[in-house]
């Protein structure tokens, strides 16, 4: 059996987090990603920049993108569905949630996101992440139908409907294949596949684990609870990412996760949280400097466990093969929806 794949995916997006009217929105972040291309080449890795409709449109995103596809890097969609034309819903953050939109008004947003990175990439996207994690049947059927392959817009035991999206805490954990219009349901002759974000915890009993984190989560006190069920390590929930763990912390979540048959990890960060003071996780120069030890530090113990690097927009055969997909065939059902 061929060795996990080391996935690492860039949501690579404008600088004004969390402005949902900005009307003229920056991308001044896209010009730290040559350097993270670097610490990535030096590892060995190929990352998956997720683009979305502003660094596409813009003069300084399609310099950067000429550079980063030189070097060899993959490329997929991200979409912000208040900043991607045409914008007609009331802009909001239940609407910065593409699942909630008209299916019609996904479509479009979707079309137009498609032919911008086709136009400034030269090369059609098959990959996509939902800003905010908002993937619903709405979004994989427009997907589908404009030829995306791969979908990696679901983050396991996370539920945000408490700010009004979809809830991702009871669905798949793992790489699976699903029909456009069942996204949450394992599927295996589907013509879609699904690579969540690598989310989960330390503890070798994942459901055991995430029960205990609901008990904790609805206790009085409850966000004191759930620090208290951590520091005792009752229950030890993290992301792969930079921007919420540290390096620690991510090698030991990467380790128990392999350990459990993983076949695969999807590190995940916003570029924005590259310039400093742009994003809630790295306010300084300093901050930055500490996070890019972290994403190093993942990166050593990538190479140190012998895990194979990959993209997210690779052949879809050969992704279904190396993730435990194979002997699951693709379903093409475009125009059967």
């Amino acid at each position: 059996m061929s060795a996990p794949l080391f996935l690492v995916t860039v949501d690579t997006e404008e600088d004004n987090w969390g402005e949902y009217a900005c009307r003229r929105p920056t991308v001044e972040n896209l010009r730290e990603l040559p350097a993270f291309q670097s610490l990535c080449e030096r590892h060995g890795i190929r990352p998956t920049y997720l683009i979305n409709y502003p660094v596409v449109t813009s003069d300084l995103g399609q310099g950067i993108l000429d550079e980063l596809r030189a070097r060899k890097a993959g490329f997929g969609a991200h979409c912000h569905p208040w900043n991607t034309p045409p914008v007609e819903e009331q802009v909001g953050p239940s609407a910065s949630f593409l699942s909630n939109l008209p299916a019609a008004l996904v479509q479009q947003k979707l079309e137009r996101l498609t032919e911008a990175i086709t136009s400034a990439v030269g090369e059609r996207p098959t990959c996509f992440r939902a800003g905010r994690w908002g993937v619903g049947p709405g979004v994989t059927t427009a997907l589908h139908s404009l030829g995306y392959r791969i979908d990696s817009s679901v983050c396991p035991f996370v539920d945000w409907s408490p700010e009004g999206g979809p809830d991702h805490s009871r669905y798949p954990r793992t790489a699976y294949r699903f029909h456009p219009a069942t996204p949450f349901v394992p599927d295996p002759p589907g013509a879609m596949i699904e690579i969540p974000a690598t989310t989960g915890f330390w503890q070798r009993d994942q459901d055991r684990a995430m029960a205990r984190l609901r008990l904790a989560r609805r206790l009085p006190q409850a966000l004191r609870a759930v620090g208290l069920a951590d520091r005792l390590r009752w229950t030890t929930f993290r992301w792969l990412s930079p921007e919420t763990a540290s390096g620690k912390d991510m090698v030991r979540l990467a380790r128990s996760l392999l350990q459990q048959g993983a076949r695969y990890l999807n590190l995940m960060f916003h570029s924005t949280t590259l310039l400093p003071g742009r994003t809630p996780f790295v306010a300084t120069v300093a901050d930055r400097a500490r996070f890019v030890a972290r994403l190093a530090r993942v990166f050593e113990f990538a190479q140190e466990a012998g895990l194979q690097p990959a993209t997210l927009d690779g052949d879809e055969t050969e992704l279904a093969s190396m993730i435990g997909l194979a002997g699951q065939t693709s379903r093409d059902t475009r125009g059967q929806l």
